[in-house]
């Protein structure tokens, strides 16, 4: 079933690079029309990452001139081989670009229900979330049970939704955050929050905390500059993922000490994956989290929430690294578990 042809041919959208003269810019773009295995979704908010400060800064690109890799909405249009979904079903889309706009396209087999005890802001903050919790730490780093997880970043929107699910999942989680966000990241559940801002020390103190026997499993945004003191606070079989490169994209392995660990070291992103594999996350982050969020025990955490044409003032709030949790950029206002269509 397709919804009704709309009368309206534009939108308003959020552009980058060369289509908004550089940076960003809110501008007319056609109205998307969803394709084979696509829906449309009228965007009712979408997340911002820190992948759109690397987009700003030429370090990053998208399949789109749209911005944004993830909203919340209606499904108001269904394209060819679709069986999945309807029109009218609330969605949560994880998108190689088009999120940040009045209407995206996007995969059928790249959607997550949009749980009715959420809000539009906090449902556009799950797709790549739970993705990334799913596909680094679930899937290749074997998160269990008993186990150590150490979070760096713990307070930023991707750091504070993996303390939180370490925390429910039955982990011992070990937070990095600066001393003045310490108490919001101990509210998420995190056993022990250290300052990781001076790399030097983070061994000792996991070391400390760990009766000297070091962390399972190690969610790292810094890359170069904490390599080597990752290393020396993994215990034996631990594992290192890496999913951003804030510290630097060049680092010396201790190769030596990693092999007298037996340790695993994971180099990982998620945008630039195939459609199938992203299907494949989705459809395990759903599995595995999804229920996790439905009870409560997983919830994005919202640092502010910007009008869609407020973009540049978003960017500047992130730019500040103040924040606690996400950052969302509204379009729409549905009711939590009304539909609106």
């Amino acid at each position: 079933m397709t919804a009704k042809v709309s009368a309206v041919t534009e939108m308003q959208a959020v552009v980058w690079g060369e289509a908004a003269g550089g940076g960003f810019a809110l501008r007319p773009q056609p109205m998307p029309i969803p394709g084979p295995g696509e829906v449309r979704l009228r965007v009712a908010a979408a997340a911002l990452n820190y992948s759109d400060l690397l987009l700003a800064r030429g370090r990053y690109t998208l399949a789109s001139p749209v911005a944004g890799i993830e909203a919340a909405g209606i499904i108001d249009a269904i394209g060819p081989d679709v069986t999945d979904w309807k029109v009218g079903d609330r969605v949560c889309a994880l998108s190689d670009g088009g999120a940040q706009a009045e209407w995206l396209c996007a995969r059928a087999d790249h959607l997550m229900p949009w749980p009715e005890r959420l809000g539009a802001a906090e449902a556009a903050c799950l797709p790549e979330a739970m993705a990334t919790i799913w596909s680094n730490l679930v899937d290749l780093g074997g998160m269990a049970r008993g186990q150590t997880l150490l979070v760096h970043g713990a307070s930023g929107g991707m750091g504070s939704f993996a303390v939180e699910a370490g925390h429910a999942m039955g982990l011992t989680v070990i937070a990095c955050s600066s001393p003045s966000k310490a108490e919001f990241v101990r509210s998420l559940g995190a056993d022990h929050v250290i300052d990781a801002r001076e790399p030097e020390t983070l061994a000792d103190d996991v070391l400390r905390l760990t009766a000297g026997r070091g962390t399972d499993l190690i969610l790292d945004v810094m890359g170069a500059s904490h390599l080597p003191a990752n290393v020396a606070a993994a215990a034996m079989d631990g594992r290192i993922v890496v999913i951003g490169l804030m510290g630097g994209p060049e680092a010396q392995a201790p190769l030596g000490k990693m092999m007298g660990k037996r340790l695993t070291l994971f180099t990982t992103s998620l945008r630039d994956r195939p459609v199938a594999a992203k299907a494949r996350i989705i459809a395990g982050a759903r599995q595995d989290l999804l229920p996790l969020v439905e009870t409560g025990a997983l919830t994005p955490r919202i640092a502010r929430r910007f009008p869609l044409a407020e973009v540049a003032e978003a960017h500047r709030f992130m730019e500040s690294r103040g924040h606690l949790g996400k950052i969302v950029l509204e379009t729409q206002t549905y009711p939590k578990g009304t539909p609106d269509t």
